[in-house]
């Protein structure tokens, strides 16, 4: 189980989540490897 804090409305909340542990990235952005980088 893992706590998450986020913020609603101005108020920060808590909550839990269940989670596992993962042998590989789930998620790569695609500009995380851009060879040479896009302009912003």
């Amino acid at each position: 189980w893992a706590e998450i804090y986020y913020q609603k409305e101005l108020e920060w909340r808590a909550t839990w989540a269940r989670c596992r542990i993962s042998e590989k990235a789930f998620w790569i952005h695609p500009r995380s490897s851009a060879t040479p980088p896009n302009n912003l």
